[in-house]
């Protein structure tokens, strides 16, 4: 198991990398990981080119930093489907710390696209709804947007935390499924594929 990060670089920047360093600081406590947060700045600064990149960054026990990264291609989700099994991992570790442990998110995101779907929203033991497998999840209620509350037990996503932070029309709130489908809008986001309008398929 590897902590890791998922970025988008775009003319030799990684868009809100300071985030991202703090979630992984965060995580490397939590674990007992020795990080040095500047080396791994100058490792992702070096690794990154001037294009479009998505930019991979895993952190290992002893503190070792490895970074790939690729040409990011326009292909947001556009589909988003409810896994009907509810999501025990919600709460545990393994959701509230992004790392290659990440077997319990693929099932469901295979099974989203097995029903047609980009990607799979999960809902947990007491009927509400988390995150998706890759992404986090907003619905649009009137003239606000929300998005399930941390104490649901996800991710607390980096471009997430930035809406929250930078936006006058977010907020957080406990969503079940039926919120979904009764929603105005649903949007998607993540710091790879930023904001992502989506349709619910049932």
């Amino acid at each position: 198991m590897r902590l890791l990060e998922t970025m988008r670089a775009e003319g030799g920047e990684v868009g809100l990398l300071p985030r991202h360093l703090a979630r992984l600081a965060a995580s490397a406590e939590a674990f007992g990981i020795p990080l040095d947060v500047q080396s791994v700045r100058d490792r992702v600064a070096s690794a990154i080119g001037t294009g479009v990149e998505g930019v991979r960054l895993t952190v290992g026990r002893s503190g070792d930093a490895a970074v790939t990264t690729w040409p990011l291609d326009d292909a947001p989700f556009r589909t988003v489907w409810i896994d009907p099994e509810p999501f025990e991992d919600a709460g545990t570790w393994r959701c509230t710390h992004k790392t290659t442990d990440r077997d319990h998110y693929r099932r469901r995101f295979d099974r989203a696209r097995a029903h047609g779907a980009d990607e799979a929203l999960l809902v947990d033991l007491h009927g509400e709804v988390v995150e998706g497998t890759r992404t986090s999840v907003w619905i649009r209620d009137g003239d606000r947007l929300w998005t399930p509350h941390l104490a649901a037990g996800g991710l607390p996503g980096v471009m997430r935390a930035h809406l929250l932070a930078t936006r006058t029309d977010t907020g957080e709130d406990a969503l079940r499924p039926d919120d979904l489908r009764a929603a105005d809008a649903i949007y998607l986001s993540n710091a790879l594929r930023g904001w992502m309008p989506v349709r619910l398929v049932e």
